[in-house]
C-alpha cells in the first residue's frame, strides 16, 4: 500500500514538472485578445551586413512558433540555417557562406501568428547585405485602365530575372519605390487582388508585367489592364550609341506601323534612321549621329499579339555621344552549321547582334565540292534579321556554305566571320 502510495505521489510530481517546462499557451478565459503582434526591433540594423552575424528579430507579444516556416521567406535562398527563440525574440542563426556582395531579403508576411492566432499586423520586409550594399532602384507611377481601381491597393511582386521571388508588398499609393536591390534584372508584376485570395486571376482583375534590365535607377509607368483588352504601350528607350537606340514596348509587338524621330522643343527638328528591326517587344532604330539632346520619339498605329490597336504614343530620350565599339556577332541561324535540309531551295535565316546594312556586308553561298558561286536572293535584309532564298534548285546530296565578310554601319568587324555549312538531301 505504501509502495503503491508513493508510485502515485512520483508519477504526479512527474506530471507537474512537465507542465511546467517548455513554451506553452497562455491559458484561456478572460477577453479575447485582438491585438495583431509587430516586430518591434532588428539586430543588427537593417541595411547591415550579416556576413559574420546572425540576425534577432524581436516581437511585441509570444508568437506562435510553428507558424514560422510558412510565414518567412529569405531571398537569395538561406539553406542551412536554425530558428533558435528566446521568448519574444527570434534569431536566424546561419551555417552557410553569404554570397559575397549581395543584399539579403527577409520578409515576413502575415501568416506569421501569435500565440491567440492574430496575424501580424503587416508584411515586413528587411534588408542586409552580405559585403558591400547593393543600391538599385525601381520607381513608378500607376495608371488604370478602369477608373474604379484607381485608389485600390496593388500588390507587387518583385522577381529574379528567372523567376524566383525576392520579395512582396502591397502599395495603396499611386506610385512605388524599391530600394537597396541586387545589380541584376528584375521581373517586376503587379496586380490587384480583387477577390483577395492572394493570387492573380486572369482576365477579372487588372495586371502588368515587365523585365527591368540593370540599372542604377530605372524609373516606370505601370498601367494596370485587363488581359483580354490590354493594348501595347511604349515602356522605355535604351540608348545604345550615338546613332542606335532600342525602343522597348510593354509586351510583344506585330506590327510597328509608324515611327517618328524629333526633337522635343519647339523646333521639333527631324533626326532622320537609317534602318529598323522589330523583333518580339523590341524595335532597334539605326538613326544619324545624335546631339546631346532631348529627342522625342512618336510611334503611331502599331498592334499587338491579339490585334489590339494602339493609336499614338510618345516617348522621350536623351541623345549620347558615345560611339558604338560593340563587334557584332551571329546569334542564331536556320539551318545551323552542319544541320542537314530537305529541301532544294531551302531558305537561310541569320539573325545577328545589332542591325546589319546590306551594302556594308557581303554574302556568299558556294558549293563545297566544286567551289560553284550560287546566286542568292535577299528576301529580308537591313535588319538585324537577314533571309536568303537561292535563285536556282540546290544539288541533291550536295554540301554547301554561306559565308560573310563586312562591317557593322558604324565599321566594326565581326568577333569572327561566320560560315554556315549544310548538307541538302532529299529523299524520293
Amino acid at each position: 500500500m505504501i509502495q503503491r502510495l508513493l508510485f502515485i505521489i512520483i508519477i504526479s510530481l512527474m506530471l507537474v514538472l512537465c507542465n511546467s517546462c517548455g513554451h506553452k499557451k497562455a491559458p484561456t478565459g478572460g477577453d479575447k485578445d485582438l491585438l495583431k503582434p509587430e516586430i518591434v526591433a532588428v539586430n543588427p540594423e537593417e541595411f547591415s551586413d550579416i556576413s559574420n552575424s546572425n540576425p534577432e528579430f524581436t516581437f511585441s507579444k509570444p508568437m506562435d512558433r510553428n507558424t514560422l516556416a510558412a510565414g518567412l521567406y529569405i531571398y537569395p535562398p538561406v539553406l542551412n540555417k536554425k530558428f533558435i527563440w528566446d521568448g519574444t525574440e527570434l534569431q536566424v542563426k546561419i551555417f552557410e557562406e553569404l554570397l559575397q556582395e549581395t543584399n539579403y531579403f527577409f520578409s515576413f508576411s502575415t501568416r506569421i501568428k501569435g500565440e491567440h492566432d492574430n496575424p501580424l499586423v503587416q508584411d515586413y520586409t528587411f534588408i542586409f547585405s552580405s559585403g558591400r550594399l547593393n543600391q538599385q532602384r525601381i520607381s513608378g507611377e500607376f495608371t488604370c485602365e478602369s477608373p474604379d481601381d484607381i485608389r485600390a491597393e496593388k500588390m507587387i511582386k518583385l522577381l529574379s530575372a528567372d523567376t524566383v521571388l525576392v520579395f512582396q508588398k502591397i502599395v495603396p499609393e499611386m506610385y512605388f519605390e524599391l530600394n537597396n536591390l541586387n545589380e541584376q534584372n528584375h521581373l517586376l508584376e503587379v496586380y490587384i487582388d480583387k477577390n483577395e485570395n492572394d493570387r492573380y486571376d486572369y482576365s477579372i482583375e487588372p495586371f502588368w508585367k515587365e523585365i527591368v534590365p540593370q540599372a542604377e535607377f530605372t524609373s516606370l509607368i505601370v498601367h494596370l489592364a485587363y488581359q483580354d483588352t490590354v493594348k501595347a504601350d511604349l515602356s522605355q528607350v535604351q540608348t545604345l550609341s550615338n546613332n542606335q537606340i532600342n525602343v522597348i514596348f510593354t509586351e510583344p509587338v506585330s506590327d510597328h506601323g509608324s515611327f517618328f524621330l524629333m526633337t522635343a522643343d519647339s523646333l521639333e527638328l527631324e533626326l532622320p534612321w537609317q534602318a529598323y528591326s522589330l523583333i518580339d517587344d523590341r524595335l532597334s532604330i539605326l538613326t544619324d549621329v545624335q546631339d546631346t539632346l532631348v529627342y522625342a520619339l512618336k510611334i503611331r498605329n502599331f498592334l499587338d499579339l491579339k490585334g489590339n490597336l494602339t493609336e499614338e504614343k510618345e516617348i522621350r530620350f536623351k541623345g549620347v555621344t558615345r560611339q558604338d565599339t560593340l563587334k557584332p556577332e551571329l546569334l542564331r541561324s536556320s539551318p545551323r552549321n552542319g544541320e542537314t535540309v530537305a529541301e532544294i531551295k531551302p531558305q537561310i535565316e541569320l539573325l545577328f547582334s545589332e542591325i546589319i546594312l546590306l551594302d556594308q556586308v557581303d554574302f556568299t553561298l558556294t558549293a563545297v565540292e566544286t567551289g560553284a558561286v550560287i546566286p542568292l536572293k535577299i528576301l529580308q535584309g537591313n535588319s538585324e534579321k537577314y533571309l536568303f532564298e537561292p535563285v536556282n534548285n540546290l544539288g541533291n546530296y550536295s554540301s554547301y556554305m554561306l559565308s560573310l565578310t563586312g562591317t557593322d554601319p558604324n565599321g566594326n568587324p565581326f568577333t569572327e566571320l561566320p560560315e554556315i555549312r549544310f548538307i541538302t538531301i532529299i529523299r524520293s
